[in-house]
């Protein structure tokens, strides 16, 4: 408690002295008052206390310095949801500096703590606490798989010497598939291979110590060769897609394709990395659906138009499609775009591009995304990232109203966890143009920078949230520079913190 009442009492009683010597002794003056001391040091203002988890387990501390502290004391407690902060704590930071940030890491995944700080004297008595809370994230001891995928089993890696039990693989429906033991040797060595998967499936593994997990992460083995049409770079791709029977998977080895001609499909048909840690490289072409009720899939490829108009250049006027899908790609140098019915009377079912790169894409005037008289009904573009995508282009994505009138129902649109850089710079265009009358649109937790152009013009029935804008002329900005480590180059990497913990924006980039 502060002694500003013991102050003020001394003020009362110099007065009467004051006076009262006045009567005795003339007009002497009491001494000047020139310090204020305190009996406790100030409590940490809860207003001025920020709290942060960063890479799922470690906390992140900002408060003001406190003037009469000589240093801090916090106090952490897991599992005390009810903050009763009873017995030991978890953690004790004693007599710490001021530092702010000041991080904490290495606290156990998923798991809610109670915290109190407060600020510590030689001199007086500490201050008060003051509490907080927060959960931290799945904990991910995991390193990237790299070159460690094959058909049938996969190799996983950790920091050496970590306590680990178990590895459980699931399916992407969550049933378990295996369970591998971590030998001691394997503990060792950061390192273990699980076998008996199949091919060209995605599975979610999952690493345990005992009961509490300590990683996740999601991977897609490669094609079983045995079952895919494999394709050299020697071979004439085209050909081998227009004998392709529906279903055909076709697993491309490492190398690059040069190919100089549209390729027409016909069939349903996946294209998709022999090898996924060696992407081949499809050069100078394009796809056009010419029958019905097909989809088609890119996995895991570099995909170079060299300046060809539009990556599927054409859907047959009257043809309803199935899907179409990216997934693991980097798209680059195409003139227009992803799709171009035109003028076409065409309805795509699906439209999916997710954790892809695309680059220098759709700058002569038109769209990215083209329909007119077509209609897409459901697009979804996650965990992206568009450098120079749409400039001098009129919109990213257009949906006239001419296809409702063809086609009628409705229309979805979501763009989530993606990163827009340099692109759709021209001011009186912008990312979404949608006029169908019957439309759903979402724009959630993505980093638009560097653009002239605006987020929506038509009629979309548009939804919104966490969205980072930084240098948008057109668009009032929200939550400052994210700080790209070097854009010009393609690294996206956000080093503000304030972005960074907003979670918005492709995630590869959020490291």
């Amino acid at each position: 408690m502060k002694q500003i009442n013991n102050y003020k009492n001394n003020i009362v009683v110099l007065l009467l002295i004051a006076v009262t010597g006045g009567l005795f002794t003339g007009c002497s003056a009491p001494d000047e008052l020139t310090e204020i001391t305190y009996a406790r040091v100030f409590s940490i203002n809860e207003e001025n206390l920020t709290v942060n988890v960063t890479n799922s387990t470690t906390l992140r501390l900002t408060w003001d310095k406190v003037q009469n502290a000589d240093g801090y004391t916090i106090e952490l407690f897991a599992d005390d949801e009810t903050m009763q902060f009873a017995g030991t704590p978890s953690v004790i930071e004693e007599n710490i500096e001021y530092q702010s940030p000041y991080l904490i890491p290495n606290l156990d995944g998923e798991t809610f703590y109670s915290g109190r700080i407060k600020g510590v004297s030689n001199t007086t008595s500490d201050s008060h606490w003051t509490t907080f809370s927060f959960q931290t994230a799945m904990e991910n001891i995991f390193n990237a798989i790299g070159d460690g995928l094959g058909a049938t089993s996969v190799t996983l890696s950790w920091e050496p010497g970590l306590d680990v039990t178990h590895i459980i693989i699931r399916d992407l429906e969550g049933n378990e598939v295996t369970r591998h033991d971590i030998t001691p040797e394997e503990i060792t060595a950061g390192k273990a291979t699980v076998n008996g998967l199949e091919g060209n499936t995605s599975y979610t593994a999952q690493i345990y110590n005992n009961t509490k997990s300590r990683g996740s992460i999601t991977f897609t083995t490669d094609p079983d060769l045995g079952d895919a049409i494999q394709v050299y770079p020697e071979d004439d791709l085209g050909a081998l897609i227009g004998e392709a029977e529906d279903g055909d998977v076709f697993a491309l080895m490492p190398g690059e394709y040069i190919i100089g001609s549209g390729i027409s499909v016909t069939k349903s048909i996946s294209i998709i990395a022999a090898i996924s840690s060696d992407r081949p490289i499809l050069v100078n072409t394009n796809f056009a659906l010419k029958a019905a009720n097909i989809n088609l899939s890119f996995k895991n490829l570099i995909i170079d138009g060299e300046s060809n108009q539009t990556v599927v250049t054409s859907v047959d006027n009257g043809l309803t499609a199935g899907e179409i899908s990216f997934d693991g790609c980097n798209i680059l140098n195409y003139q227009r775009g992803f799709v171009t019915p035109s003028n076409n009377e065409v309805e795509i079912l699906s439209y999916k591009i997710n954790d892809c790169i695309v680059e220098n894409v759709g700058g002569s005037g038109n769209e990215v995304f083209d329909f007119r008289t077509a209609v897409c009904r459901n697009m979804a573009i996650t965990n992206s990232t568009f450098s120079g995508v749409g400039n001098n282009a009129r919109y990213f994505i257009r949906m006239d109203n001419a296809g409702y009138g063809i086609f009628g129902g409705s229309v979805t649109v979501l763009i989530d966890q993606c990163t827009f850089y340099n692109s759709v710079d021209t001011d009186n265009r912008s990312i979404l143009y949608v006029q169908y009358s019957a439309n759903n649109c979402t724009f959630t937790n993505c980093i638009v920078a560097n653009t002239a152009g605006q987020l929506a013009l038509g009629s979309p029935n548009l939804t919104t949230r966490n969205n980072i804008f930084y240098a948008t002329s057109s668009i009032a900005e929200t939550g400052g520079n994210p700080g790209f480590a070097d854009p010009e180059n393609g690294d996206f990497t956000v080093t503000n913190e304030d972005v960074y913990f907003s979670g918005a924006g492709d995630p590869r980039w959020l490291k």
